[in-house]
């Protein structure tokens, strides 16, 4: 079996345990829960990593059959609702974790139900600010944030995964709140305080490298080559901007709807072509423009983004 095999196994296990405990919930609900799109760190793969590593604790008798089964159920829940936006994440998945159980699902004999389901609320909850230092909590947030335990190459990728995220806040405020999370974390994370030091000096010398995608809006690419463009590109850039320029002759507020929806969770807007110009010189960041040659007009060719990289595709 592949591993990605094994990993959707564990899933399938520990949503069948949580059936068995009363709470309804499918293996296709918790993948799409966790594969939307503004997600980037707090994805299916995360849910693994956690999933594995109490497979790891189970295993090796750290824990015993009723502590797993409780750690699973928080596992499945505890990033169920994610929005980068809100503060209460924690309680909204604790609502739709209740909001999904059924007494009369229940086929197991062992369920503490009000012991148990407190102990799950709390678990949940602790990954709010990973400070709980005893318990079960303190098993379930140190497998949640293994990463602050980890080389500086998978730091790294945390880090771009973490700033796409968040980069609706804009780079000076994220950055000095990541900084300052960072510091924080330190004391319970001594024996990797390098890695963590290095990811602040990268984060402090870091300039967020912008891509825009600069299309006109009569020569716009068909739908699924617009999508394909965007998942092309979308790993080589911390931002994404999508940028449709009209002029007051072909705006088609329907078009622009269209093609909003479809780019993604990435910045979508759209500029008169007499402004796209003071608009680039307002950038802050190493940005590059990115054109669809073969959809180019007569307007706004190479000479008017001199001063900016430009690539094709």
């Amino acid at each position: 079996m592949s591993k990605i095999g094994r990993y959707r196994k564990l899933l399938q296990n520990a949503i069948e345990t949580a059936n068995k405990y009363g709470f309804v919930i499918t293996l296709e609900e918790v993948i799409d829960r966790y594969s939307e799109p503004h997600r980037h760190w707090h994805t299916t793969d995360h849910l693994y990593d956690i999933l594995y590593g109490l497979k790891e604790l189970f295993d090796e008798k750290k824990i015993n059959d009723r502590e797993y089964n409780i750690l699973l159920i928080a596992a499945i829940f505890h990033d169920i609702i994610y929005d980068p936006k809100r503060q209460d994440n924690e309680e909204k998945s604790i609502d739709y974790m209740m909001n999904s159980y059924d007494e009369s699902n229940k086929t197991v004999s062992s369920w503490r139900k009000e012991e148990d389901i407190k102990q799950i609320k709390e678990i949940i909850l602790n990954t709010k600010n990973h400070d709980s230092k005893e318990g079960l909590s303190k098993k379930f947030n140190k497998l949640d944030s293994w990463i602050l335990d980890s080389q500086f190459i998978e730091m790294l990728d945390w880090e771009n995964k973490i700033y796409k995220e968040f980069k609706w806040a804009g780079w000076k405020k994220y950055k000095k709140a990541r900084i300052e999370f960072l510091l924080r974390s330190i004391k319970d994370h001594t024996h990797n305080v390098i890695n963590i030091k290095n990811l602040i000096d990268y984060i402090n010398k870091k300039t967020p490298k912008i891509g825009v995608c600069y299309y006109e809006i009569d020569k716009l690419p068909p739908k699924d080559e617009y999508v394909e463009n965007i998942d092309k590109i979308s790993n080589l850039f911390d931002t994404i901007i999508i940028l449709i320029v009209y002029n007051p002759d072909n705006y088609s507020k329907s078009t622009i709807k269209e093609y909003g929806v479809l780019s993604r969770d990435n910045d979508f807007l759209t500029l008169r072509e007499s402004n796209v110009i003071e608009y680039f010189s307002h950038l802050n960041g190493n940005v590059t423009l990115i054109k669809e040659l073969k959809y180019m007009n007569k307007y706004h060719i190479n000479k008017e983004f001199e001063d900016i990289r430009t690539i094709f595709i």
